[in-house]
């Protein structure tokens, strides 16, 4: 069955964050030899989903997406959220974050297909849960907009207090070990390069 068909689903890219700790804009930084959001961006156009991504800098629209700006600014993920389901078209959001470049388009393909209409689907691995690769029903935007003025911006917090399920993933680490990474440091990126030259 269509992955559209099935679930009306749409791809959000987070790429909004100051990325303090790397000194640069990680989306646009080269990882090996492209962008970082480019591997997620590629990953996504396998599946046909509509894709945009959240972002205050212009330089995104070079990849032939829509970019939209929060809404409310500094507000984090949860913010990013808000402007995802305030900005979709769809019934649910696949949210992604722009430094986790070893997601693979099987693992959303799964996760996709374990989607349901009023739940969260959350990506596991090793009983930690990654709200920055889940999917989350349109029919939350209150409880998020409650939340974020109220400055509770948890994202753990808000799918816990959620109806959600959690899609266990760490089996397919074996095949892509750095499928869970995410690059927060310059150290990090060495580890996905390490993980992504071994899985290749």
């Amino acid at each position: 069955m269509d992955i559209k068909q099935a679930n009306n689903i749409e791809a959000f890219i987070l790429a909004g964050g100051r990325s303090r700790r790397m000194g640069q804009d990680k989306g646009l930084m080269q990882l090996g030899n492209k962008p970082m959001v480019r591997y997620t961006l590629e990953e996504l156009e396998k599946l046909h989903l509509p894709v945009s991504i959240i972002s205050g800098r212009a330089e995104y629209a070079a990849y032939g997406h829509s970019v939209f700006a929060d809404i409310v600014e500094g507000r984090g993920p949860m913010g990013g959220l808000y402007t995802a389901m305030m900005r979709s078209r769809a019934d649910q959001v696949l949210l992604l974050s722009c430094d986790a470049p070893g997601i693979s388009a099987q693992a959303l393909r799964h996760l996709l297909s374990k989607a349901e209409n009023e739940l969260i689907t959350v990506a596991g691995f090793d009983k930690k849960i990654n709200p920055l690769f889940a999917i989350y029903p349109l029919s939350m935007l209150n409880e998020v907009k409650n939340r974020m003025d109220a400055g509770k911006l948890r994202m753990h917090e808000f799918i816990e207090a959620q109806p959600h399920k959690i899609v266990d993933l760490s089996w397919m680490e074996q095949e892509c070990n750095a499928l869970s990474l995410n690059i927060n440091t310059p150290e990090d990126i060495q580890l996905f390069l390490k993980a992504w030259k071994k899985t290749g």
